[in-house]
């Protein structure tokens, strides 16, 4: 049996009903319907997720591949990458296309908050009933996890009880009455956020019920952060084993892959525009899908609120949809600003960028994680005057990875690295080179002397050096 869930989902051109509702949703003036920003709803093409897609297509086959009595090992993946790349989307898309054939139970980080909050939570999934107890012991044994022989469910109030996890996973899945228990997808967004101790108690529980072929599969979806907790939740059986299909990066898009996203769209909503102008200006997102429903809604407005009857957009540099996606884009920079400024972090950032431009002069070039601990090192020691940096630099990474600024596709912490939002590091190289933002101006001559420190020199001979032997 195959699942094939996700692929009706449009990555290349969208359907011709879809392309009608489009043309409905504009001529309504409900734009951010078209190009919706945030995790609010699916984006109308899911450009440049097919690798993704396919990976959670698997999961629902061997999930419902279960039920037909197939074995395997533990049923979950883990979504991650920055913030702002549509893992929400993702997560919630895998979700809706499962729920005709699975019962899908949704959470976030906050359910995981701890191992009582997640009993709590699975149970106030399960119906109320009338109160009763019932007992399924011999239907499961669950030897050395301290439910001897089965478990034992209790109801009280017209409310299932449980003492543990894997009690409220169990009355949660039950029994469809055939004497196999229904297929169940449980997803947890924001699951950076979670517990360790719950978040580890959720993987063993799925792991046991999988042991014994009870079809329950778990997707997270977070950023980078997310696989600390794993390892801190000693979850590293989830991680290593299998991690090619467990671990799912989502990351940024190519150039021409923002500008179909943004092109297909306009097209149906009957908007005119030049198409190479559209493939420069798509440069413009730095392959953020964020910033590419930003640049799309831009162009969106202009046409239906400036265009007059012609209903055009003009994707040239200068004009009207540029003008108004540098306003979207410089909201989005003067939050993380802000966010960084706060905690004496923008020298970190500088150097970050400054690391990332030299990764950019040549395909080949790597950042790795010494390179990373270095620039975040030197940030720290040179924050802009009558500034003083309130974190360690293990601490600082941590915060850039929470910010989505910071990431390693492969979710190995010795690297390669990226950063998340390349023009957001353009906007910290402005202020630093601003004369007029003296306070950070100032230190800029000390963060330029400490470049040679983890950005290599090429030699004549086109070696490499400028970095401890021992590195």
């Amino acid at each position: 049996m195959t699942a094939d869930m996700l692929a009706n989902v449009s990555t290349a051109k969208l359907s011709r009903q879809e392309s009608k509702r489009i043309l409905k949703l504009a001529r309504a003036g409900l734009w951010t319907r078209v190009f919706p920003a945030g995790s609010m709803e699916r984006p109308r093409l899911l450009v440049g997720r097919e690798r993704q897609a396919a990976k959670l297509n698997a999961l629902m086959d061997e999930l419902l591949g279960r039920v037909e009595g197939r074995g395997g090992g533990t049923l979950g993946v883990v979504l991650y990458g920055p913030r702002g790349v549509g893992k929400t989307v993702l997560l919630d898309t895998l979700a809706e296309f499962a729920e005709g054939s699975a019962l899908v139970v949704r959470g976030t980080g906050n359910s995981l908050a701890s191992v009582s909050s997640l009993i709590q939570f699975v149970l106030g999934k399960i119906s109320p009933a009338p109160e009763t107890t019932r007992s399924s012991r011999g239907k499961l044994a669950l030897g050395g996890t301290g439910i001897e022989g089965g478990v034992e469910t209790k109801t009280l109030g017209g409310r299932p009880q449980a003492g543990s996890v894997e009690d409220a996973m169990i009355a949660l899945v039950g029994d469809s009455g055939g004497g196999m228990p229904k297929p169940t997808l449980m997803t947890f967004d924001e699951a950076h956020v979670s517990d360790p101790l719950a978040l580890g108690a959720l993987l063993n529980a799925v792991q046991l019920l999988n042991g014994r072929g009870w079809p329950v599969a778990v997707a997270l979806a977070g950023t980078p952060d997310v696989l600390d907790v794993l390892r801190g939740a000693k979850a590293t059986w989830f991680l290593d084993r299998g991690a090619s299909r467990r671990l799912i990066p989502v990351g940024n898009l190519t150039d021409r892959e923002c500008a179909l996203a943004i092109s297909e769209p306009l097209h149906c909503a009957g908007v005119q525009f030049d198409l190479d102008e559209l493939d420069e200006a798509a440069k413009w997102c730095r392959g953020s899908p964020y910033f590419s429903q930003a640049l799309g809604l831009s162009a969106l407005v202009s046409a239906y609120e400036e265009g007059g009857g012609e209903r055009r957009a003009d994707f040239r540099e200068g004009g009207p949809v540029g003008t108004r996606f540098q306003e979207a884009a410089l909201n989005r920079y003067v939050q993380a600003w802000a966010d960084i400024d706060d905690k004496g972090l923008t020298g970190c950032a500088r150097q970050l960028g400054a690391l990332w431009r030299w990764s950019q002069a040549d395909p080949n070039r790597e950042i790795d994680s010494y390179q990373v601990d270095q620039a975040v090192q030197s940030g720290l020691r040179t924050p802009p005057v009558n500034v003083e940096a309130q974190h360690s630099p293990r601490e600082a990474k941590r915060h850039f990875r929470h910010l989505g600024l910071l990431w390693s596709p492969s979710g190995s912490r010795s690297g390669p690295w990226e950063v998340g939002v390349p023009s957001f590091f353009d906007y910290v190289e402005s202020i630093y080179q601003s004369e007029t933002a003296f306070g950070y101006h100032r230190t800029l001559e000390a963060l330029n002397a400490d470049l040679a420190g983890f950005i290599p020199r090429e030699s004549s001979s086109g070696e490499e050096r400028g970095r401890p032997a021992s590195s």
